[in-house]
């Protein structure tokens, strides 16, 4: 896909939510048990505080704060650990490597 195919959809994306009317700031939850709930938000700093205080929450798997006219995402965190989406992809980096070394020191003792 080229670029302007992609500034296309990316146009294409923000239009269509701009038609729904719905606000621009939606925060996901995801409960145990594999429950999803969506709450939007007009205001930024009303999507953050709802996200903030979504993390509290007993039994949260996860709370996702999205901008639909950016398309970006603002914040992602995994409780009940606290872990954001990077620190997850920092420590399975980590494991990877690791397990990678285990390998690399196998290989040479065959």
């Amino acid at each position: 896909m080229s670029a302007t195919q992609f500034d296309h959809l990316e146009r294409q994306l923000i239009q269509a939510h701009i038609a729904s009317g719905q606000p621009r700031y939606s925060i996901v939850l995801k409960l145990a048990g594999g429950a999803f709930i969506r709450h939007w938000a007009s205001e930024r700093d009303e999507a953050m505080t709802r996200h903030l205080l979504a993390l509290a929450e007993a039994g949260m798997i996860s709370v996702v704060t999205f901008d639909h006219l950016t398309l970006q995402t603002l914040a992602a965190d995994f409780p009940p650990d606290g872990k954001t989406a990077e620190q997850w992809r920092i420590e399975c980096d980590e494991a990877i490597d690791q397990m990678f070394e285990r390998w690399l020191a196998a290989e040479t003792l065959h």
